[in-house]
């Protein structure tokens, strides 16, 4: 018998091709894999770039001399809370020496408890290629660099601060302002103007038994 057997026929759906439902950026890239190797590398690059825009650059550290905290060589107590820092210490050379046999010059500073110590190789940096206990000797200075603890050759000796002079820079010739020992004291009151001669002379008395007798 012919007609409908109420069988419906199942009709095969052929599976999409390459590019096809596909937005057109990818089936061009799907056709050309070269194009697809390119987009996947530039984009880390390109997100790695954004991302560096927009982390701030990390603060340069501030190593200036205004900066650093402030010691005086007398203050061994202040000076010894800064061992292993940069600082600036400041005072006069009372004791300056060069030591030929080592090549080393030492400046000792007030107290005699802070020492700048500079070896012969570093000697040409400084004027007329001289060393350091010529030019800084009975002079204030301000020294900059940090502050170590030398205990002698054994390190059984008593720690001694000290700053190595590598360069001019580290190291100024300062003014230092003396106090006037005249001054703060009282001055005498000046002597008070003798006035005696604003005073009229007093007329003379007329004795009367001279004139009437």
């Amino acid at each position: 018998m012919g007609g409908n057997t109420g069988v419906k026929s199942k009709k095969k759906i052929a599976p999409p091709r390459p590019g096809e439902n596909m937005p057109d950026s990818h089936a061009a890239a799907m056709k050309h894999p070269l194009l697809l190797l390119l987009a996947l590398t530039f984009v880390p690059v390109l997100s790695a770039a954004d991302d560096e825009k927009k982390s701030p650059a990390p603060a340069a550290e501030d190593n200036t001399a205004n900066s650093l905290p402030r010691v005086s060589a007398g203050d061994i107590e202040g000076v010894k809370a800064l061992i292993g820092k940069k600082a600036v210490v400041f005072g006069k050379v009372i004791s300056a020496r060069a030591i030929e046999k080592t090549g080393i010059t030492f400046l000792d500073l007030d107290g005699g408890k802070f020492t700048v110590v500079c070896w012969k190789d570093s000697y040409s940096k400084f004027e007329g290629g001289q060393s350091p206990d010529k030019i800084y000797k009975g002079k204030d200075i301000e020294i900059t660099g940090e502050i170590f603890e030398y205990k002698g050759k054994t390190g059984k000796g008593s720690p001694q601060p000290e700053i190595k002079l590598t360069e001019p820079s580290q190291i100024k010739v300062v003014t230092v302002e003396k106090e006037d020992p005249k001054a703060g004291k009282d001055k005498k009151d000046p002597k008070p103007a003798d006035k005696s001669g604003d005073k009229k002379d007093d007329p003379k008395k007329v004795n009367p038994k001279k004139y009437f007798k």
